[in-house]
């Protein structure tokens, strides 16, 4: 029974040991999962901010600086006269390219680099091609045809640089869509695969929790089984405690190493010693004394450890010195898995009988004796009456 209780109660512990595990493991997973999720969502508001800011880009600043360095082009190529006209567009191309300086046009040619060639064309525009345009709007009328096609050739260039600034401002945007794209399928896949471990983790724990609950039913069931058997052998051992109580003959139960656990009041009547005083003591370490016979004593312990049953005959002494013969039955007990628990002694006081025993033994010499005697005083008498009959 002794056996069963434990194993309910390892089995126990082993269920609640891996439940802790298991809650441990399945804490970390979801703060994991957690965590993962968390970083995608962020990713995915990187990437919302990047496609915002690429959709909300002007493109058309850069186009429109083209767009009007051209129109102005025209009207120097086609011999305008009208100095206001010029003016006009001359202002025109520079409010545009002093747009496409702003730092918020970083968002829409992609890169430091183009924001910087835009600064650095605005600085041409001012220091080489806005003069030779000034020059001619001062006196239309009168350009020197080396002063137009060298303020042509200026817008020509100046034209060209943009559109170079404008198509590689395009590319980048086209780059960096396509990275936010990219990023944004990368994220949902990570988010679908996260999806589907929270699922693989809930089904993972719906079935723990039905295994759980099943090897906690069949514990209960044990351990209900367990506590029925025990309430069972309680009554069982109060039913024999009251009868080794009563009974006549000394009990003695000590644990496996032969230390003393319990006594009867027969022990206790007939010994002398209280049971405290016995209590975790070995018995002959009380019992016996000089008259006790070492070799029985020896023998007896040569049994106990061998955890082997033994009954021999054994003078001890009371508390008070008196001497008093036992037949001693020492009984090993066991558990279900055969180890050792208990051993229990039964004493039964034999001292009358070996008092008869040892009286017949003296009754028995002396009328052998006395035989022994009579037949030598016949044979004496014999002899002498046949000496003088003889004569």
């Amino acid at each position: 029974m002794s056996s069963e209780w434990t194993s309910t109660k390892q089995v126990s512990r082993r269920m609640t040991i891996t439940t802790v595990v298991v809650a441990v493991v399945l804490m970390a997973t979801t703060g994991f999962l957690a965590t993962t999720l968390y970083n995608q969502s962020q990713t995915l508001a990187s990437n919302a901010v990047v496609t915002r800011d690429i959709i909300n880009a002007n493109a058309r600043t850069v186009g429109q600086v083209q767009r009007e360095i051209l129109r102005l082009s025209v009207l120097i190529a086609s011999g305008e006269q009208d100095p206001a006209t010029l003016e006009l567009h001359r202002s025109f191309v520079g409010q545009r390219i002093d747009e496409a300086t702003l730092d918020h046009q970083l968002s829409t040619l992609g890169s430091d680099e183009l924001l910087a060639r835009t600064r650095e064309l605005d600085a041409v525009w001012h220091a080489t091609v806005q003069p030779l345009v000034v020059r001619i709007i001062e006196d239309p009328t009168s350009v020197d045809p080396a002063l137009r096609a060298e303020a042509l050739l200026a817008l020509d260039d100046l034209e060209h640089e943009f559109n170079d600034v404008s198509t590689m401002g395009e590319q980048n945007r086209k780059d960096q869509a396509t990275e936010a794209n990219g990023a944004t399928v990368r994220s949902l896949d990570a988010s679908r695969r996260v999806v589907f471990s929270i699922v693989v983790l809930l089904l993972g724990f719906l079935v723990f929790i039905v295994v759980a609950l099943a090897a906690f039913r069949r514990t209960a069931r044990h351990q209900d089984a367990a506590a029925e058997r025990l309430a069972e052998l309680n009554v069982e051992l109060r039913t024999l405690s009251h009868v080794a109580s009563a009974t006549d003959n000394m009990v003695v139960i000590t644990d496996a190493q032969g230390f003393v656990e319990w006594v009867n009041d027969a022990f206790v009547r007939t010994t002398g010693y209280a049971f405290d005083e016995v209590k975790g003591l070995r018995p002959g370490w009380v019992l016996q004394g000089p008259g006790s016979d070492r070799a029985v004593i020896d023998e007896l312990r040569r049994h106990l450890i061998a955890g082997e049953g033994h009954i021999c005959q054994l003078l001890n002494y009371t508390k008070s010195g008196v001497e008093y013969w036992v037949e001693l039955e020492v009984q090993p007990v066991r558990d279900n898995d055969g180890n050792l628990t208990n051993f229990i002694a039964i004493e039964t006081d034999i001292t009358q009988r070996r008092q008869a025993e040892e009286q017949l033994v003296r009754a028995k010499n002396a009328a052998e004796s006395l035989a022994n005697e009579q037949a030598s005083f016949l044979a004496s008498m014999s002899h002498e009456i046949r000496t003088p009959l003889n004569s």
